[in-house]
């Protein structure tokens, strides 16, 4: 079975990302704390651990007003 790392899982499309892929595939979608994308370090390491033969990157800022404050 292949595994797909889901980033952003919790949201709106990664919720649904994973329960799309999940009858078809092994799905490893962390928290935020688990995977911290903005950490170089910790994004590998997630990757030497679970090995995804694919990944489908649904994270982001999704606070409009937030990111016009703080680009």
């Amino acid at each position: 079975m292949k595994r797909l790392l889901i980033t952003g899982a919790s949201g709106f499309l990664g919720r649904r990302a994973a329960a799309f892929y999940s009858e078809t595939c092994e799905i490893c979608a962390p928290s935020r704390t688990e995977l911290d994308i903005t950490d170089l370090e910790n994004v590998y390491a997630v990757f030497r651990r679970f090995k995804p033969h694919c990944v489908i990157h649904c994270a982001a800022v999704s606070d409009l007003g937030m990111c016009e404050k703080d680009p």
